[in-house]
């Protein structure tokens, strides 16, 4: 969830590249979830992961926001990140409900309905098991990320003094509370590690490398820290896609019919206490060193450009990308045997190619109009 970052980055290469890596991880992880996938089960759960480097990319981008600006405006910032994430969330929202599917909403009692349809327009469905995943499984991060804003406002007088490390400090005493607790029984969290504090170390990483990269760095001392962040930030990372993979490995992907193979292996990855407390913030340490790596190489324009527009529109990517997912698989249901579409490298290409184009439908229509900068009112008299 996508992670929706601030407008100002847009232009850092990078940053945007990493992005597009994450949000391609999510998609085919969903695509190989619903039958389109060309690869093993094993192997794209690889796209659970790409939400963790979402966070962690937000912690980083909207720390810089808060900590960099000589003057902070929370107005500014909070009417900023609605209009960053709103308008386009509001119009998949109610994208999905009219047109992909409302039999959420039809089979079940009202009071259900309502309260489903009411936490999700307030952006607190993360908040509930019932409500969580129940419109459209990829929304609930953004009830997280909202909470992640709200927290930022409210942390800005402290980010903005020396003591800025006491924020990502707590945020990260705070999520490891939640799992421990989750392991001890003393503190339950229904439906799994999805509640906002059990993740706050992810956005933590991110306001850590933030931090970090605000202090001046010489020319002698970049030219050896940014290789040295972007190979330990790669060891880290590769080392947790490689630990999901290996539990995907002990599962038969035979067995694979139609959905829950992604909660199997994260059922069983997380059997274990080890990586229930240490796997996040590990994978974390990875993503806030590739991201601080990256950031260190400022102005360097890909000569490929298609990573980072696929950054650039990362986040319709996340809204859009699974209802088109299932419209698609609903349509070749009904397709005849021996049609060139039931082929599935042609189904993968064809729906990968249209979950991009919708992205960049809504991202000129929905989401690029509103990141334009308000133009300042003009005093009168002039």
């Amino acid at each position: 969830m996508s992670g929706p970052v601030s407008p100002a980055s847009a232009k850092h290469d990078g940053i945007d590249a990493l992005r597009g890596v994450a949000a391609l991880l999510v998609v085919l992880f969903h695509m190989n979830q619903t039958g389109f996938g060309l690869t093993s089960q094993a192997w794209t759960q690889a796209g659970l992961l790409g939400v963790n480097l979402f966070f962690t990319l937000s912690g980083f981008l909207i720390a810089r926001c808060v900590m960099a600006p000589p003057v902070f405006e929370g107005k500014r910032y909070l009417a900023s990140r609605a209009r960053r994430i709103l308008p386009n969330y509001f119009i998949a929202l109610l994208l999905v409900i009219t047109v992909v599917d409302v039999r959420s909403l039809l089979h079940v009692p009202l009071p259900h309905a309502a309260g489903d349809l009411l936490t999700h327009a307030l952006l607190i469905h993360g908040w509930f098991p019932a409500y969580s995943m129940s419109i459209m499984g990829p929304f609930w991060t953004l009830s997280h990320e909202w909470v992640f804003y709200l927290i930022m406002l409210g942390a800005a007088p402290l980010l903005r003094t020396p003591r800025w490390w006491l924020v990502p400090l707590g945020m990260t005493a705070i999520a490891l509370t939640a799992r421990t607790g989750s392991l001890e029984d003393w503190w339950t969290l229904p439906g799994g590690l999805t509640y906002p504090p059990a993740l706050w170390d992810q956005f933590a990483a991110g306001i850590f490398a933030a931090g970090w990269t605000l202090r001046p760095v010489t020319e002698a001392t970049r030219r050896w820290l940014r290789p040295a962040l972007l190979l330990a930030g790669s060891a880290l990372v590769a080392w947790s896609l490689w630990k999901v993979g290996q539990q995907a490995f002990l599962i038969d992907p035979d067995k694979f019919r139609g959905g829950g193979f992604g909660d199997r292996v994260m059922g069983k990855f997380y059997a274990r206490r080890s990586h229930t407390l240490w796997f996040a913030p590990i994978l974390a340490a990875g993503t806030a060193a590739l991201v601080a790596g990256l950031w260190l190489a400022p102005g360097r324009r890909w000569r490929l450009r298609l990573l980072p527009w696929m950054g650039q529109v990362s986040y319709s990517t996340y809204l859009y990308h699974m209802p088109v997912v299932l419209c698609f698989g609903r349509a070749f249901r009904n397709l005849p045997d021996g049609s060139f579409w039931a082929f599935r490298p042609a189904a993968f290409w064809l729906v990968l190619a249209m979950v991009y184009a919708f992205s960049a439908f809504a991202w000129h229509l929905f989401e690029r109009p509103w990141l334009r900068p308000r133009p300042a009112a003009v005093p009168p008299g002039v």
